[in-house]
Protein backbone atom coordinates (compact mmCIF):
# COMPACT_ATOMS: atom_id res chain seq x y z
CA UNK A 1 0.00 0.00 0.00
CA UNK A 2 2.82 2.41 0.74
CA UNK A 3 4.13 1.75 -2.56
CA UNK A 4 1.16 2.57 -4.27
CA UNK A 5 0.11 5.83 -2.48
CA UNK A 6 4.07 6.12 -3.21
CA UNK A 7 4.75 7.47 0.52
CA UNK A 8 7.54 9.19 1.38
CA UNK A 9 7.07 9.42 4.97
CA UNK A 10 5.29 7.17 7.97
CA UNK A 11 4.46 8.61 11.33
CA UNK A 12 4.28 4.94 13.15
CA UNK A 13 3.23 4.09 16.74
CA UNK A 14 5.90 2.73 18.29
CA UNK A 15 4.45 -0.25 19.15
CA UNK A 16 4.07 -1.34 15.54
CA UNK A 17 7.28 -0.05 14.24
CA UNK A 18 9.09 -3.41 13.87
CA UNK A 19 6.74 -4.64 11.63
CA UNK A 20 6.72 -1.54 9.44
CA UNK A 21 10.41 -1.19 9.00
CA UNK A 22 10.29 -5.21 8.66
CA UNK A 23 8.35 -4.22 5.45
CA UNK A 24 11.48 -3.01 4.25
CA UNK A 25 9.55 -0.35 2.16
CA UNK A 26 12.46 1.25 -0.32
CA UNK A 27 12.69 5.12 0.35
CA UNK A 28 10.31 5.13 3.05
CA UNK A 29 11.12 7.64 6.05
CA UNK A 30 9.84 6.60 9.58
CA UNK A 31 9.20 8.64 12.55
CA UNK A 32 7.99 6.88 15.59
CA UNK A 33 5.75 8.19 18.46
CA UNK A 34 5.07 6.71 21.29
CA UNK A 35 8.38 5.62 22.46
CA UNK A 36 11.04 6.83 24.33
CA UNK A 37 14.37 6.93 21.47
CA UNK A 38 15.69 10.48 20.78
CA UNK A 39 14.04 10.15 17.14
CA UNK A 40 10.37 10.02 18.43
CA UNK A 41 7.94 12.44 17.29
CA UNK A 42 6.81 13.60 20.65
CA UNK A 43 10.51 14.16 22.02
CA UNK A 44 11.37 15.75 18.46
CA UNK A 45 8.61 18.62 19.34
CA UNK A 46 9.75 19.16 22.71
CA UNK A 47 12.76 19.75 21.52
CA UNK A 48 11.26 22.58 19.11
CA UNK A 49 8.64 23.83 21.09
CA UNK A 50 6.68 26.31 19.24
CA UNK A 51 5.26 29.02 21.63
CA UNK A 52 1.49 30.25 20.15
CA UNK A 53 -0.83 29.22 17.59
CA UNK A 54 -0.09 27.02 14.32
CA UNK A 55 -0.88 29.16 11.03
CA UNK A 56 -3.09 27.38 8.87
CA UNK A 57 -2.42 25.20 5.98
CA UNK A 58 -4.27 26.74 2.87
CA UNK A 59 -6.67 24.14 1.33
CA UNK A 60 -8.99 23.89 -1.16
CA UNK A 61 -12.18 21.45 -1.59
CA UNK A 62 -10.70 19.80 -4.22
CA UNK A 63 -7.63 18.89 -2.23
CA UNK A 64 -6.62 15.42 -1.20
CA UNK A 65 -7.42 15.41 1.93
CA UNK A 66 -6.68 11.07 2.25
CA UNK A 67 -6.16 8.10 0.98
CA UNK A 68 -8.12 4.85 2.57
CA UNK A 69 -6.97 1.44 1.09
CA UNK A 70 -10.02 -1.16 0.62
CA UNK A 71 -9.11 -4.67 3.12
CA UNK A 72 -8.27 -6.15 -0.48
CA UNK A 73 -10.53 -8.94 -0.17
CA UNK A 74 -11.68 -8.93 -3.88
CA UNK A 75 -7.92 -8.90 -5.47
CA UNK A 76 -5.20 -6.31 -4.40
CA UNK A 77 -6.13 -3.10 -2.11
CA UNK A 78 -6.97 -0.45 -3.80
CA UNK A 79 -6.40 3.24 -2.97
CA UNK A 80 -9.77 5.33 -2.67
CA UNK A 81 -8.87 9.09 -2.63
CA UNK A 82 -10.68 11.20 -0.58
CA UNK A 83 -11.08 15.19 -1.13
CA UNK A 84 -11.85 17.43 1.68
CA UNK A 85 -15.57 18.08 0.72
CA UNK A 86 -15.92 14.73 0.81
CA UNK A 87 -15.03 14.44 4.70
CA UNK A 88 -16.88 17.97 5.11
CA UNK A 89 -19.82 16.14 3.61
CA UNK A 90 -20.02 13.44 5.69
CA UNK A 91 -20.26 15.82 9.15
CA UNK A 92 -22.50 17.80 7.25
CA UNK A 93 -25.13 15.27 6.27
CA UNK A 94 -25.02 11.74 8.35
CA UNK A 95 -23.51 13.23 10.98
CA UNK A 96 -26.03 16.24 11.43
CA UNK A 97 -28.52 14.59 10.02
CA UNK A 98 -28.79 11.34 11.01
CA UNK A 99 -26.78 11.13 14.21
CA UNK A 100 -27.33 14.66 15.34
CA UNK A 101 -25.12 14.92 18.42
CA UNK A 102 -25.68 17.41 20.88
CA UNK A 103 -22.63 19.45 23.03
CA UNK A 104 -23.10 16.81 26.13
CA UNK A 105 -22.91 13.62 24.26
CA UNK A 106 -19.57 11.87 24.55
CA UNK A 107 -18.62 9.28 21.71
CA UNK A 108 -16.44 6.15 22.32
CA UNK A 109 -14.92 3.39 20.64
CA UNK A 110 -11.96 1.17 19.61
CA UNK A 111 -11.67 1.65 15.72
CA UNK A 112 -8.48 2.82 14.74
CA UNK A 113 -8.42 6.14 13.25
CA UNK A 114 -6.39 5.09 10.35
CA UNK A 115 -9.80 3.30 9.34
CA UNK A 116 -12.39 5.28 7.67
CA UNK A 117 -14.78 3.66 10.17
CA UNK A 118 -12.49 5.03 12.92
CA UNK A 119 -11.95 8.48 11.17
CA UNK A 120 -15.20 9.01 10.95
CA UNK A 121 -16.84 7.80 14.17
CA UNK A 122 -14.27 9.48 16.42
CA UNK A 123 -13.49 12.64 14.65
CA UNK A 124 -15.51 13.54 11.87
CA UNK A 125 -19.14 12.49 13.21
CA UNK A 126 -18.61 14.69 16.81
CA UNK A 127 -16.67 17.47 15.16
CA UNK A 128 -19.43 18.89 14.17
CA UNK A 129 -21.33 20.33 17.59
CA UNK A 130 -18.53 19.29 20.18
CA UNK A 131 -19.22 16.58 21.79
CA UNK A 132 -16.42 15.00 23.78
CA UNK A 133 -14.32 11.85 22.15
CA UNK A 134 -12.99 9.05 24.08
CA UNK A 135 -10.59 6.86 22.58
CA UNK A 136 -8.23 4.30 23.74
CA UNK A 137 -5.12 2.44 22.58
CA UNK A 138 -7.10 -1.01 23.72
CA UNK A 139 -8.92 -2.64 21.57
CA UNK A 140 -12.27 -4.58 22.55
CA UNK A 141 -15.54 -2.75 23.88
CA UNK A 142 -14.09 -3.59 27.15
CA UNK A 143 -12.56 -0.18 26.35
CA UNK A 144 -15.06 2.03 25.99
CA UNK A 145 -17.51 0.56 27.76
CA UNK A 146 -16.42 0.50 31.87
CA UNK A 147 -15.11 4.22 31.39
CA UNK A 148 -18.22 5.64 30.23
CA UNK A 149 -20.50 3.73 32.06
CA UNK A 150 -22.93 6.13 33.74
CA UNK A 151 -22.31 8.94 32.04
CA UNK A 152 -24.97 9.05 28.85
CA UNK A 153 -22.40 7.61 26.27
CA UNK A 154 -23.67 7.66 22.37
CA UNK A 155 -21.23 5.04 21.21
CA UNK A 156 -20.15 5.74 17.55
CA UNK A 157 -21.43 2.29 16.55
CA UNK A 158 -23.94 1.41 16.19
CA UNK A 159 -25.74 4.95 16.17
CA UNK A 160 -27.35 5.69 19.13
CA UNK A 161 -27.32 3.11 21.57
CA UNK A 162 -26.31 3.57 24.70
CA UNK A 163 -23.47 2.34 26.29
CA UNK A 164 -21.82 -0.89 25.72
CA UNK A 165 -22.43 -1.34 22.03
CA UNK A 166 -19.20 0.54 21.20
CA UNK A 167 -17.68 -1.03 18.17
CA UNK A 168 -14.73 -3.66 18.32
CA UNK A 169 -11.59 -3.56 15.31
Amino acid sequence: MAEAAHCAHALCDARVLDELLAARIPGLRVTPFGGDGPDDLLALTEAKRHDGPYEAVATAADDVALIAFTSGTTGRPKGCVHFHRDVLAVADTFSARVLRPLPDDVFAGSPPLAFTFGLGGLVIFPCGPGPARSCSNRPGPSSCSRPSRGTGCRCSSPPRRPTGSCSTS
